[in-house]
């Protein structure tokens, strides 16, 4: 489980908003490629502000992110849908998220592993 503190400014309400993830790594095992294969990471607001996921980045276009970009209130839930689509490779593959939030500097990081054949 991955915890980021976060705040709206580092002297003010640092660590009211809190992102706690379920799991920040998932396998998707082995798969024809003729197949898409999706995961959603589900996430809890642990804080007690207001979590907005400002944005989601991809290291790889094969790889679609959907989220709402509704604030999670405090002690609510929230999930990121990643959809792997390399429907041209072959192997293993490792891809990554960047997770950006309201109250951190630094992204969360998800990744999803393969092999298609």
């Amino acid at each position: 489980m991955l915890l980021v503190s976060c705040g709206q400014n580092s002297k003010g309400n640092y660590g009211a908003t809190k992102i706690e993830f379920d799991e920040t790594v998932f396998d998707f095992g082995s798969y024809s490629i003729l197949e898409e294969r999706e995961h959603v990471f589900s996430f809890t607001n642990a804080g007690n502000e207001p979590l907005v996921i400002q944005k989601a980045e991809t290291s790889c276009a094969c790889t679609q992110i959907d989220f709402s970009q509704e604030p999670v209130l405090p002690g609510k839930r929230g999930a990121i849908k990643i959809k792997y689509l390399a429907r041209q490779k072959r192997g293993h593959f490792h891809r990554n998220v960047y997770v950006y939030s309201n109250g951190s500097e630094q992204p969360i990081r998800l990744t999803i592993d393969g092999e298609q054949h």
